[in-house]
C-alpha cells in the first residue's frame, strides 16, 4: 500500500511491472491494465486505481503506463481530504473463482477481476480458464455460445443492479445460428 501522510506527499508513485518475456501490458479503457505472454494470452491484470482518505472519501487516481512502468497519480492536492490517503494497485490473475455442475450446466462465479478486463480477454482466456479448470468438461458449443454472450455484455451483467458474478450456462440450450439472438434473448435463448 501507498500512504500519503499530507497534502505535501508525492502525487506519483511508480511501479515496475514484470512482464513475461516479449509479453506486453496495455492499459484498457476501464482503467485497468492487462498483462499478455509471448504468444498474447492473458497473463494477469492490475485492477483500476484507487485512492481513499481516511474517512473512506474517494480520491481521485489513474494509472500512467510507460514500458514497464506503472504509474499511480493520485490527484489529493485537488480538494480537501483527511489524511492520511491509501492507494493499492492490485494485481489479480483467476477470472474464475469456483463453479459447480448440475447435469450438463455449469455455474460458474467469476472473480471480481472479470469485470476489469476487456470483453476479448474475458471470451478468450476466461474460457481457456474455464476448459482448464474443468478439464474440459465444457465442450459442447452451446456451453462455448452462452460464455461468449455473457463475455460480450459483461458489463451489464457486472455494473446493473443487482451485479451479477454467477454465469449459468446450461447444457440444454440450443445452439443459436443468429448472433443477433445473443441480444434478443440476453444469453437466455
Amino acid at each position: 500500500m501507498t500512504v500519503l501522510s499530507n497534502s505535501s506527499s508525492p502525487s506519483r508513485f511508480n511501479y515496475n511491472l514484470t512482464v513475461p518475456s516479449n509479453g506486453s501490458a496495455t492499459l484498457n479503457n476501464r482503467g485497468a491494465v492487462e498483462i499478455f505472454d509471448a504468444k498474447g494470452a492473458f497473463s494477469g491484470v492490475i485492477a483500476t486505481a484507487w485512492a481513499k482518505d481516511s474517512k473512506g472519501t474517494v480520491v481521485a487516481t489513474h494509472y500512467e503506463l510507460n514500458g514497464p512502468t506503472l504509474t499511480q497519480v493520485v490527484d489529493h492536492t485537488s480538494r480537501s481530504y483527511t489524511y492520511p490517503v491509501v492507494a493499492d494497485p492490485w494485481l489479480g490473475i483467476d477470472l474464475i473463482d469456483r463453479f459447480s455442475w448440475d447435469g450438463n450446466s455449469i455455474k460458474v462465479h467469476v472473480t471480481p477481476m472479470m469485470g476489469f478486463v476487456n470483453e476479448a480477454v474475458a471470451a478468450g482466456a476466461g474460457w481457456d480458464e474455464l476448459k482448464t479448470k474443468t478439464r474440459n468438461r465444457v465442450n459442447q458449443a452451446t456451453l462455448h455460445q452462452q460464455w461468449l454472450c455473457h463475455a460480450l455484455g459483461k458489463f451489464v451483467i457486472f455494473f446493473e443492479p443487482p451485479p451479477n458474478n454467477t454465469w449459468d450456462l446450461e447444457g440444454w440450450r440450443r445452439v443459436v445460428v443468429n448472433p443477433l439472438d445473443f441480444i434478443r434473448y440476453r444469453c437466455n435463448w
